[in-house]
């Protein structure tokens, strides 16, 4: 194993010496994952914004760690252009995969993702589900307000406070009721973030 390792590319090596191409080889022809995962996660260090399309081209990946770190290293460059490639991935059998997908479009905040970001929501994956309503925040569209609100009433509490701290950051008086009621929340931190929604909202508004 050792004999044979002495021949795979060295990543690190590639990311010290700011070899930009040497990393898009590795990513784009390595048949072995964890070499592309490597290089994918070293042209997001690197912020190569050469490498974006042979990152965008890693999101159809056949390894789902590849994928997630092709989303990653895209949000670091900061530049993923269009958000059909992420909202593709939406769909992608991982969860980890999808809960990446839907950090950067939290970040692109692109009024085509709203309606999957809902559609996400309102899943099954507690993970993605929070991802989601967090994401939904940071767009900040009114379309969210109804599926934040019953969000409020969802068994998971970590889901609970990321709903009302988007509903906070969305601050339309139509969230008032739904954030009324969470003042009621057992849970400590969902209430504390029910109140500080409630005075962001009364402040966009006074």
């Amino acid at each position: 194993m050792g004999f044979i390792n002495l021949f795979r590319p060295k990543v690190e090596k590639l990311k010290s010496k700011k070899d930009i191409e040497g990393l898009i080889r590795i990513l784009s022809t390595k048949k072995i994952p964890q070499d592309r995962k490597k290089a994918a996660a070293a042209l997001g260090e690197l912020k190569a914004s050469q490498a974006r399309d042979p990152l965008i081209h890693a999101l159809g990946d056949e390894n789902w760690e590849v994928r997630k770190e092709a989303v990653s290293a895209l949000d670091r460059i900061g530049d993923i252009g269009t958000v059909e490639p992420l909202l593709h991935l939406m769909k992608d059998e991982n969860p980890q995969v999808r809960s990446a997908a839907i950090v950067a479009l939290g970040k692109k905040a692109d009024e085509k993702s709203i309606d999957p970001l809902i559609q996400a929501l309102r899943g099954l994956h507690r993970d993605v589900r929070r991802c989601a309503a967090e994401a939904l925040g940071k767009i900040g569209n009114t379309k969210a307000i109804l599926s934040l609100s019953q969000a409020l009433k969802d068994e998971d509490a970590v889901l609970r406070m990321r709903a009302a701290e988007a509903l906070g950051k969305i601050g339309d008086v139509q969230a008032k009721k739904a954030l009324a009621e969470a003042l009621n929340d057992k849970n400590p931190e969902v209430k504390k973030a029910a109140q500080e929604a409630l005075k962001k909202i009364d402040g966009n508004h006074t």
